[in-house]
């Protein structure tokens, strides 16, 4: 649950009216910070003032109420932009508004009293403007502008507080390709939607009980979507915990024992002929996609074994057309692909069938193919591999070079010790790199930042330099 803050402060405005409409003293309200509130009488009312930074989406909820309300937006005009009410205790509104940049007003107004003076509520409003985002809840992420960015194929787990609290995600893709998008764990019902940078749904799906999966799995052009997630159905509960996952094209961090992300064809993972993949799916919508690349035409045979469940196998062309598939219902079980195909690459899919009583399942994938002498041959005799006329060292990721005077630092935990200043025109290789920072070795760090430019080196010449290195 989210901490509930008080208003804080009391802005004083000039009065202006519209009709009956009067502004003279509003509570200034923050994006993504809950404020409590108490009316104290039937003709009584709140009004809460915020200012937005940009045009975008504004999303209040209005609940934890004793009492029946009115609430009402109004612009800066006194125009009336919303509303919404409820008439009894323990009552819900919510107003989701795409509004232009400008001051706004919330008035909370009592609706239908009977046998109660006074009520209490909490309202929350999320707008454009500055945010104090919570690390654990990723809170507030109520709009597209207050969206979490999601890295792909990282899991993230977070909590509905109530029926009325929907959470916003966003992701940029580097190109064209498939999304893979799942959504489990949930303690209740939930609704999952996609959207275009332009606000087009793009696809959605939803589950209305606990223990439920979504998955959105399609092809999206470049740019930037959001994945907006509402809770559906709720009988008997308050609050809800779900865990998300959006695998997309774009740069990954892959897991050298699981293979993780792999659930599309360009996170694919690439596999050798001839050699076994021991992997698992942690769920029944953990799907994985491997790579591979035939250099002429010939017979390639695909085996799945060692299977703790049942598992379907689908092996697709470069175009993503089904070349053909082999499935098994329970453990023990295997699948085979047995075909000639023409030169080029391929993908094998591999999801989760018939899962009964089981949650996660371990499998083993071997495949082979036609395929290229060892890569490492051309490299015999060669002991040094030039990167525009400097050695591309064992390890060395990338370099470095410092465009202004920067500082070089010893990190001791999150501690920065400054050690001395790099001069502007200065090379250096770099062997590591932490969120922000570039290691030149020896634990030693520089901002990355506009001070320096950082270069890598193509993966052919990596891989050049790991043949040198294993032989």
């Amino acid at each position: 649950m989210k901490k509930i803050l008080g208003t804080g402060f009391v802005v004083f405005i000039f009065a202006f009216f519209f009709g009956q409409l009067t502004f003279a003293q509003s509570s200034g309200i923050s994006s993504g910070v809950p404020v409590t509130g108490t009316l104290s009488s039937e003709e009584a009312e709140n009004t809460y003032y915020f200012s937005t930074d940009k045009d975008g989406e504004v999303y209040i909820t209005l609940d934890e109420s004793t009492g029946g309300f009115y609430m009402y937006l109004y612009n800066e005009n006194g125009n009336r932009v919303s509303s919404d009410y409820f008439s009894s205790r323990g009552g819900k509104a919510v107003i989701d508004k795409k509004i232009q940049k400008g001051s706004y007003y919330i008035v909370v107004k009592p609706y239908n009293w009977n046998g109660i003076s006074s009520a209490s509520f909490k309202l929350k409003a999320t707008y454009s403007s500055h945010i104090n985002r919570n690390a654990s809840s990723f809170e507030p992420n109520d709009t597209i502008e207050t969206s979490l960015p999601v890295k792909s194929g990282e899991v993230y787990q977070s909590a509905s507080e109530s029926n009325i609290d929907q959470d916003v995600y966003q992701f940029t893709t580097n190109k064209d390709g498939e999304v893979y998008i799942t959504l489990d764990e949930a303690g209740g019902g939930y609704y999952m939607y996609l959207y275009d940078e332009n606000g087009n749904r793009e696809a959605s799906d939803y589950f209305s009980y606990s223990g439920g999966k979504s998955v959105i799995n399609k092809k999206v052009q470049q740019g930037t979507y959001y994945v907006k997630i509402k809770p559906y159905n709720w009988n008997g509960i308050t609050s809800a915990k779900y865990r998300f996952k959006a695998t997309y094209p774009g740069s990954i961090n892959r897991n050298s024992s699981s293979f993780e992300p792999n659930e599309t064809f360009e996170t694919a993972m690439p596999i050798n002929s001839g050699q076994s993949y021991s992997s698992s799916s942690y769920s029944s919508i953990d799907q994985d996609t491997y790579q591979f690349t035939t250099n002429r035409d010939g017979n390639v045979r695909i085996a799945l074994d060692n299977a703790k469940g049942g598992f379907y196998m689908y092996l697709y062309d470069a175009n993503g057309t089904r070349v053909s598939s082999d499935y098994f219902s329970y453990a023990g079980s295997t699948a085979v692909i047995d075909r000639d195909l023409k030169k080029g690459t391929y993908y094998v899919k591999i999801k989760p069938y018939n899962w009964n009583g089981i949650t996660s399942a371990s499998y083993r994938l071997h495949a082979s193919f036609p395929a290229p002498a060892n890569a490492c041959d051309r490299y015999k005799g060669v002991s040094k591999i030039w990167w525009d006329g400097i050695e591309l060292k064992p390890g060395q990721i990338g370099r470095l070079i410092v465009k202004k005077d920067t500082t070089l630092f010893k990190l001791n935990g999150e501690q920065k010790s400054p050690s001395r200043t790099l001069k502007a025109g200065e090379f250096y290789r770099i062997y590591a790199f932490k969120p922000g920072m570039l290691s030149v070795g020896g634990g030693y760090y520089v901002d990355r930042d506009a001070k320096v430019t950082y270069e890598t080196p193509s993966k052919a010449k990596l891989e050049a330099v790991r043949c040198i290195q294993n032989r």
